[in-house]
């Protein structure tokens, strides 16, 4: 993907899924609210987590020093019931922009890339880090407006795809009638 700064705020402002929430500071709600907006499936699984449990992490999560691509609060928080690393990623994305790390997520990481890939692993997410970073840098755009851009433009991909698609299976169900159609008399 050819990425330019112009192209990235453009996605950025086009970006058409949920708004994120508004996170001030980390918090078991936030925690909570965060994790549902990636995902609501594991939602029963997170609310196994006490506040305290959660609060803990935060705790923890706080103490860590050297950390740049978030691996320490990576492991924190996926070791709560039903945070993935995938969850844990947007926790930290939304919740702790000043660490300036992305958001892994299928469609990102199929724009960045051009694969298909749907389960990470913490080599992953490292690789990813470094490469969001280094193009953030580049086209100097912040962490935010690069993951929304890419989002978007892995949606943009998807829509198109699924419009080609249908014409041309329109085309082939058109010329298949024509083909099996009666001669008028």
């Amino acid at each position: 993907m050819n990425l330019t700064r112009e192209y990235v705020i453009q996605l950025s402002n086009d970006y058409t899924y949920k708004p994120a929430p508004v996170i001030g500071h980390l918090t078991p709600q936030a925690i909570r609210d965060l994790a549902h907006w990636k995902s609501a499936r594991p939602a029963r699984h997170i609310a196994r987590n006490s506040d305290d449990q959660i609060a803990s992490v935060i705790a923890a999560m706080n103490a860590v020093g050297d950390d740049p691509f978030g691996v320490k609060r990576i492991k924190l928080l996926t070791g709560l019931c039903g945070i993935s690393l995938r969850t844990a990623s947007a926790i930290l994305h939304l919740g702790l922009p000043e660490l300036r790390l992305p958001l892994l997520d299928w469609r990102a990481w199929s724009s960045l890339y051009g694969e298909d890939k749907r389960t990470f692993t913490l080599t992953d997410w490292i690789g990813y880090v470094r490469d969001c970073r280094q193009l953030a840098v580049r086209l100097d755009v912040s962490m935010r407006q690069l993951d929304r851009a890419l989002w978007q433009h892995s949606k943009r991909a998807d829509i198109l795809s699924k419009r080609s698609l249908r014409a041309e299976q329109g085309r082939k169900t058109h010329e298949h009638r024509a083909a099996h159609s009666l001669p008028c008399r």
